[in-house]
């Protein structure tokens, strides 16, 4: 009986000891779970983290490509700056020299214009007087028709007259031949 106590006793010690180790195992197998979310978490975060490294490795090299060409752009520009500076003097004497030539064709033009309107003013002050001569001419050749008509009507008046005088004088002329 003893033995079977002590075997009793052996294998209720060893059902505790079994529901222990299942429970030393749940929480095993829970804390495998939760270090393996863990383990996930921190990998995904790594993975990420390594993508962003990457990604600003990237853009840095993007970022030192842009400074190397911003660099080459500002040596360019320096060596020609010296030849732009020169063009821009260039264009700017240019400038001035056409700006003097626009200022000298309109003080051409303007005394030009000057000239044409005295011309115009003799032109018109000419013509006036041509219409005046024309005026007055127009009045006299008026008075001369008027003249001319009145002198053909005393030619008319004096042929008649003569016409009438001849043949009384032929009418008296034969009046004192038969006679």
């Amino acid at each position: 009986i003893m033995e079977n106590k002590r075997l009793k006793k052996q294998n209720d010690s060893i059902r505790l000891e079994l529901e222990q180790l299942k429970q030393d195992l749940t929480l095993s197998q829970q804390a495998a779970t939760q270090a393996i979310t863990e383990l996930d978490s921190v990998t995904k975060l790594s993975q990420s983290q390594l993508s962003e490294t990457r990604d600003s490795s990237v853009y840095a090299k993007s970022l030192e490509a842009e400074l190397e060409r911003v660099k080459r752009d500002l040596n360019d520009n320096l060596v020609r700056q010296p030849i732009l500076i020169e063009q821009i003097q260039s264009l700017q004497w240019e400038c001035v020299q056409k700006a003097q030539e626009v200022e000298s064709a309109k003080k051409l033009i303007t005394n030009a214009e000057d000239r044409a309107h005295g011309e115009i003013d003799l032109v018109k002050m000419s013509l006036q007087e041509k219409q005046s001569e024309i005026d007055h001419l127009q009045l006299e050749l008026a008075s001369l028709r008027q003249e001319k008509k009145h002198q053909r009507s005393q030619v008319n008046e004096l042929r008649g007259a003569l016409k009438a005088s001849v043949q009384h004088h032929k009418l008296t002329k034969r009046l004192n031949e038969n006679d």
